[in-house]
């Protein structure tokens, strides 16, 4: 699916920390087969690990926190959405603040279909929001909200009306979500569990040093943290990375899914890196192998743990000691899944390349530059 822009105004949400005892986890969404199947009624061709993956997140990160950088610059023309066109999607220029809220809106479509808080701010206030907003109204209530249950419609609405306008004031943004998070993360560090931290932005902070040190704070908390960025300007990028490399905790840090699927081929072509999979990204999937896609040229034992976790498959033979087995349990697999959406070319394919995947279980491979160990 996909929808109009979208506007609004950013909220610091009253922090009310319900009774959870210290040695249990804190009241987590529900997730049944019947949250799988809406899921895949969402039109994101979800295969059935992943939506497994999906609910699993949902109950380690009872609660996703979604800052939404609504700047003047997010007004510049060079992003890009798709749209469907004469039986594929073909990708359309677009303001950045557009791009984003397609993310956004299949982001709160996710929690929807499984029952999972996802709290959004916008950076700077605007007229008509006058707080945070929460989609599921079921779910996790660790934290009192403080902004209106809605559902994925008024998001919709809430979004098309915001106009991008103002600075960029992520300091603040950080400690307010840290203000919300430090009062009850004992409890969660007792139940093991984190609250999803997303940070979607095109820019730079306005004070960096103080934006360290907020960032600084927030990694101290039981949090997963996510950046999204709305922007392919060299000089952000290499902020951001810098700034991941500056921080104790790992700072996943995610381009748009046609940028994530350009630097997964390079190191794992034998993969359709689909807009379902990045959206799971988003959502809060901090499993390892998921964020070395693009980091790293996978091993044989990495594939199968990636491939057991997308597909479903409970057990799958070891690769490098059988390999043609290992291909065939795959290609089984993949005949009872829906294919994916491959960015690139707007066509849907197969999520394995059953070729290039054999290729890539060539253990001299992992002899070249690229091929790390977890």
């Amino acid at each position: 699916m996909f929808y109009p822009i979208a506007e609004g105004t950013p909220v610091v949400p009253a922090v009310n920390v319900q009774d959870a005892t210290d040695h249990e986890p804190m009241k987590a969404p529900k997730v049944q087969s019947a949250a799988a199947e809406a899921l895949q009624a969402l039109d994101m061709q979800f295969p059935e690990g992943l939506c497994k993956r999906v609910m699993r997140s949902a109950e380690a990160h009872p609660m996703r926190m979604m800052i939404l950088d609504n700047s003047g610059s997010m007004q510049s023309n060079d992003g890009q959405r798709f749209v469907a066109h004469n039986g594929a999607m073909c990708s359309v220029r677009c303001s950045r603040w557009a791009e984003l809220c397609d993310d956004v809106l299949r982001v709160a479509e996710i929690s929807a279909a499984v029952g999972a808080r996802t709290d959004m701010m916008l950076l700077n206030p605007h007229p008509g929001f006058s707080g945070t907003c929460s989609i599921s109204t079921d779910s996790w209530d660790g934290i009192k909200k403080s902004g209106r249950s809605i559902g994925v419609p008024e998001l919709r609405n809430i979004l098309h009306r915001t106009q991008p306008s103002g600075s960029t004031p992520l300091t603040e943004a950080v400690m307010k979500v840290v203000s919300i998070i430090q009062p009850c993360a004992a409890k969660l560090r007792a139940a093991g569990q984190t609250v999803s931290v997303l940070l979607c932005t095109d820019g730079l902070p306005n004070n960096k040093h103080s934006f360290l040190q907020a960032m600084q704070a927030l990694q101290q908390l039981p949090v997963w943290c996510v950046v999204r960025l709305c922007t392919n300007d060299d000089s952000v990028v290499s902020y951001w990375n810098e700034l991941d490399a500056a921080l104790e905790a790992p700072l996943e840090v995610l381009d748009d899914v046609r940028g994530e699927a350009a630097e997964i081929r390079q190191l794992n072509p034998w993969l359709t890196y689909a807009p379902s999979l990045h959206m799971c990204r988003l959502f809060g999937m901090s499993e390892k192998v998921f964020d070395a896609l693009d980091e790293m040229r996978l091993m044989p034992s990495q594939i199968s743990d990636f491939l057991q976790a997308l597909l479903g498959i409970e057990y799958l033979p070891e690769p490098e000691l059988d390999k043609q087995a290992f291909l065939s349990e795959i290609r089984s697999a993949l005949n009872a899944q829906p294919h994916a959406l491959d960015p690139s070319s707007g066509r849907l394919r197969p999520w394995v390349d059953m070729a290039k995947l054999e290729r890539a279980l060539d253990p001299k491979r992992c002899d070249q530059p690229g091929c790390l160990i977890m």
